[in-house]
């Protein structure tokens, strides 16, 4: 089943050419964010790697496809770039979109976002695995995750168990927290210990590592 929704993703994204792409990167964002939403909307790759645990995706697709072109600076101020560099296998091109529409006023809807990360997911950003995960427990409204025949938090727990495997602080934060709140898998306070460490031995500074020693006292 993944190697048949990896081969339908592989057609119906990476073959596509889009048109109008000089006309839509002098486009004010609004009406570029409202053209890729509806495209996000309608695109049933983006949707089957919507409807997967990230876990299940995670770098799937990133030794098969890369891109060869340099990433867009500014996902906010041209999103059309960002969409085609992200259809183009690049996967900072597709995290750096979803952020961007994270960030748009007024919000876009998260079944636009959600996608977008789960595809950066699948080509290899283990952040995004992150982020895709952390939508699914911390973002109200319906989730297809949370229909599936595995728990949504069984799903969250191996995400993040992938993401701080592959080194994002974020994803070692929120399996620290995961484990210490018994989410996903037995409570343990060793493996909390053990991921808020991992968070900041990655990224000392971060905000992810600020989080873990916020929750680590609680793991002792």
């Amino acid at each position: 089943m993944l190697q048949r929704m990896l081969a339908i993703f592989a057609v119906i994204i990476f073959a596509c050419s889009w048109s109008g792409a000089g006309a839509a990167e002098k486009a004010a964002a609004p009406s570029a964010f409202a053209s890729i939403v509806a495209r996000v909307g309608a695109d049933r790759g983006l949707q089957r790697f919507y409807r997967t645990c990230p876990a299940d995706v995670a770098g799937k697709l990133s030794t098969r496809f890369a891109s060869l072109a340099p990433s867009p600076k500014d996902c906010s101020a041209n999103p059309e770039a960002c969409y085609q560099a992200c259809s183009q296998s690049d996967s900072k091109a597709c995290f750096d979109l979803a952020q961007a529409l994270e960030d748009a006023k007024p919000a876009i809807d998260y079944r636009v976002i959600k996608p977008l990360f789960a595809v950066a997911c699948a080509l290899g950003d283990a952040g995004a695995c992150t982020n895709r995960a952390s939508s699914l427990r911390n973002v109200e409204g319906d989730d297809p995750l949370d229909h599936a025949a595995e728990s949504a938090e069984v799903c969250e727990f191996r995400s993040f168990n992938y993401a701080c495997a592959h080194n994002d602080a974020w994803g070692c934060a929120m399996l620290g927290q995961a484990a210490l709140n018994g989410e996903g898998i037995g409570r343990s306070l060793a493996m909390a210990q053990r991921s808020f460490a991992a968070s900041c031995r990655i990224e000392p500074d971060s905000d992810a590592c600020a989080f873990a020693r916020k929750l680590a006292p609680k793991a002792r």
